[in-house]
């Protein structure tokens, strides 16, 4: 319980960029099976027990993989993130930490099951910035881009242009 409630410290922050290791995953049928233990018994850990069960649900959701994920993510450079925020990226998702999209682009390979399909829009500097390297790289080598179609300015009312493709995780 002590590592579930330290993995979800800042998740008003950290959101579904917050992974939770295999190990950990296993292990939460057994973390939730004490919890409906405890509350059963309604003794004085009853509402702690209340709290944490919505953090359980949360765990299970991101631990899962998916078939699709499909995701217009947040933008944000580097230069605007928290230092909680900018401390994490750097340490989770360190080739992708110059935009916050970009660790979405990461994050989201890691949800979808193999051979299956990430959808994405996003603005497209990723592809030629040098502090998107390391992504065009983890892209090129460890998956496979599907379809892909550059969109200009303007497409979809924005001025700074955008991309829209498909990564099969494979």
């Amino acid at each position: 319980i002590a590592s579930l409630l330290k993995l979800f410290e800042n998740a008003k922050t950290f959101g579904s960029l917050i992974q939770v290791p295999p190990q950990f995953a296993a292990r939460l049928p057994e973390i939730e099976k004490r919890l409906d233990d405890v509350m059963k018994r309604g003794d004085l850990t009853h509402v702690p027990a209340h709290v944490i069960k919505p953090l359980l649900q949360q765990a299970r959701l991101l631990a899962r993989q998916y078939d699709a994920v499909v995701a217009n993510p947040p933008y944000m450079g580097s230069k605007y993130f928290a230092g909680k925020l900018k401390a994490f990226l750097a340490a989770e998702y360190k080739d992708a930490k110059a935009d916050l999209y970009a660790c979405f682009i990461q994050r989201n390979l890691s949800y979808a099951k193999a051979n299956c399909f990430v959808g994405m829009i996003t603005i497209p500097n990723w592809m030629f910035l040098s502090s998107f390297e390391g992504v065009r790289q983890m892209l090129f080598e460890k998956h496979s881009v599907a379809t892909f179609l550059h969109n200009g300015r303007g497409v979809f009312g924005s001025d700074f242009g955008s991309c829209s493709f498909s990564i099969r995780n494979t």
